[in-house]
């Protein structure tokens, strides 16, 4: 179980570090890095983000109660309509309006989730939230809150796997 979450987080690292290296600094939010790759190329993210899904979904949904499986569930779905509607710039564009949806609903949850089974890695919040007071920065807020939401369920995982092989 370990090795799928390391085979769905290692793809997402990659492409996150290229995309920073390409670009020369962090995007607002890790969606918009598909604007960096030509758009012959842009199904990468695609790739890239179903990947996570895919082979994240049995490992949390094992680790997940009945009570808590739906939550994880919304998730990992909303993650996927994330990386089926990521190639729209256009603010008016459905696409592009489904993707916030989704993307807002995916981060929701997956937080549930992290209270839900070990709350205390919501503590991951309180480096973003104090760089967000203390130095008022916000240009790459959601970049860096899409970060803690994938880092707080790989952690989440890794641990349920390792306090489960008992």
């Amino acid at each position: 179980m370990i090795l799928l979450v390391l085979f769905s987080m290692i793809p997402l690292a990659i492409y996150t570090a290229v995309m920073i290296k390409t670009a020369g600094s962090v995007p607002q939010t890790l969606s918009q890095s598909v604007f960096y790759l030509p758009k012959d190329e842009r199904w990468i993210w695609t790739v890239v983000i179903y990947l996570c899904v895919f082979l994240v979904a049995p490992v949390a949904y094992q680790l997940s109660t009945e009570e808590t499986r739906f939550v994880i569930h919304i998730a990992l779905c909303s993650l996927a309509f994330v990386g089926a509607a990521p190639l729209v710039n256009d603010k008016q564009d459905l696409a592009f309006k489904v993707h916030c949806v989704a993307a807002v609903m995916c981060a929701t949850a997956s937080q549930v989730w992290i209270l839900l089974n070990i709350w205390p890695l919501l503590l991951l919040w309180i480096p973003w939230l104090a760089v967000r007071v203390l130095k008022k920065e916000w240009k790459s807020a959601g970049f860096w809150a899409e970060m803690v939401c994938f880092a707080s369920v790989y952690i989440a995982c890794i641990y349920l796997i390792i306090s489960n092989l008992d």
